[in-house]
């Protein structure tokens, strides 16, 4: 065999290996990571799904703006940062203006639960609860499950580095 196609081989090779462990990483990830929402979901009764689910086709019309009009945002703050002078005053009004659609966001998914909660009788939300409050006040209103690294306790460190002013 000549030398180039030997080359071309052994890349053919790695670049197979390398697709079937992209394909089979991705339908791990897919297929067998947790979904916390499908088991809240399969402890649900149908009533309570159907409940969940128009609600949450109804709310669509009010998110899918808001969302755009984020997204808007998002585009007209990266002109702003990368342009070649940095306005600060027209930063500050975009970053107000970001700000009152995410206001507005969080406020149309309280609701929006909380329209589904006054629905739903005590078990469907004893079942749901722990989840709901996950999903919306996020995982820092858990600080007991954060690495002890992370809080500065294991270095004596804050998040900024050594408060002491030890190096």
């Amino acid at each position: 065999m000549k030398k180039s196609v030997k080359i071309i081989f052994t890349l053919s090779i790695a670049l197979n290996l390398l697709f079937i462990g992209l394909v089979g990483g991705y339908i791990y990830r897919v297929k067998f990571t947790p979904k916390p929402w499908e088991e809240v979901k399969s402890k649900l009764s149908p009533e309570t799904r159907d409940v969940i689910r128009t609600s949450f086709k109804e709310g669509r019309g009010e998110i899918i703006p808001l969302i755009r009009d984020i997204r808007k945002k998002k585009k007209a703050m990266k002109q702003i940062i990368t342009a070649n002078e940095f306005d600060v005053s027209a930063y500050n009004n975009l970053v107000q203006e970001i700000q009152a659609l995410d206001r507005k966001f969080i406020k149309s998914k309280y609701d929006r639960v909380g329209n589904i909660l006054s629905k739903l009788p005590q078990e469907e939300r004893l079942k749901m609860a722990d989840h709901l409050v996950g999903r919306l006040f996020g995982r820092m209103g858990n600080m007991k499950k954060m690495n002890k690294k992370q809080m500065g306790k294991k270095t004596g460190k804050s998040f900024g580095g050594d408060m002491r002013g030890d190096k």
